[in-house]
């Protein structure tokens, strides 16, 4: 700026961008506290939805959670499926909370009905809804995935894109300023709208 304003540069030589360069300098050193709070807050709103899936608060839903990865309600296959979260919301709509009682669950509605061919058709669209419902987690996770690793480059660039508020190239081109606020806007809101939009199917279902 100070070699721009010599040689009569206009583009960088406004002296009006010295105090642009002391407000950027004063707000690189809270970029990352910004970029922790819009994210924070992201994270916080999707796991109130979360939590609502299973009508419990966020802590209980945590709790209940860390139960079920123990070795007696999670990973002990004789427990059945540990029927929490979304994926245990889906599961508790058929009434089957494991693979060994599928089979008596089937057998025991067609003896009530008396008859078998309506039980078959509903075992074959719940097969057809919890594959939905499988495909739809599995790519959740994997965009959840996906935003964490973006998460953490922009928190990490969170400073640059600061910086090159003050470079009139970056700052609406495709590196610079503009463009890490839409990713980091677009990654944030992300999380919230897909659990919100579980719970919506949920409440429908």
């Amino acid at each position: 700026i100070a070699i721009s304003i010599i040689l009569g540069n206009k583009e960088y030589g406004e002296k009006k961008r010295i105090a642009q360069v002391l407000v950027i300098a004063v707000q690189i050193n809270f970029s990352l506290l910004f970029t922790k709070i819009i994210i924070d807050a992201s994270n916080f709103t999707a796991a109130q939805f979360y939590a609502a899936t299973t009508g419990q608060t966020i802590r209980d839903s945590m709790a209940t959670n860390q139960a079920a990865t123990s070795a007696k309600n999670g990973l002990d296959p004789t427990s059945g499926y540990a029927q929490v979260g979304i994926a245990g919301a889906f599961v508790n709509f058929l009434g089957v909370t494991g693979i060994a009682d599928t089979y008596s669950v089937l057998k025991e509605g067609a003896d009530n009905l008396n008859n078998g061919w309506i039980v078959l058709v509903h075992a074959i669209f719940a097969t057809i809804f919890l594959l939905g419902a499988a495909v739809v987690l599995l790519y959740g996770s994997f965009i959840l995935i996906s935003r964490a690793i973006l998460l953490i480059f922009l928190m990490l660039t969170s400073a640059l894109a600061f910086a090159s508020h003050l470079i009139p190239k970056l700052d609406g081109g495709n590196f610079g300023w503009k463009a890490w606020w839409q990713s980091l806007l677009g990654v944030a809101v992300l999380a919230p709208l897909l659990v919100i939009f579980l719970w919506i199917t949920l409440q429908i279902a």
